[in-house]
């Protein structure tokens, strides 16, 4: 649903602000691919005075074919990949 692709975004924040930048672009990148079939939903950078950056953050901190690749593969995701690989914690 809309609701949850644009959860994806604050999420990928969340992740940034854990130092966790990969994740980060992933993330961004499902987020880009959902509300681009779904038609939208409230631009990311709403929140981005309060609480940083990922995507800058991801591309400082990994190297640009890293945050490419990781981007992708987030793009790359259905709705159901993103539902999962949001859910789900890593070790």
């Amino acid at each position: 649903s809309m609701m949850f692709a644009t959860m994806l975004a604050p999420l990928a924040i969340v992740k940034n602000l854990e130092g966790r930048q990969r994740r980060a672009a992933q993330l961004l990148g499902a987020s880009a691919r959902l509300r681009e079939e779904m038609g939208g939903g409230p631009p990311s950078f709403l929140m981005l005075p309060l609480l940083g950056d990922p995507e800058v953050d991801a591309r400082q901190a990994l190297s640009e074919e890293e945050y490419e690749r990781a981007r992708a593969e987030g793009y790359a995701m259905t709705f159901d990949e993103a539902m999962a690989f949001a859910l789900e914690e890593p070790e």
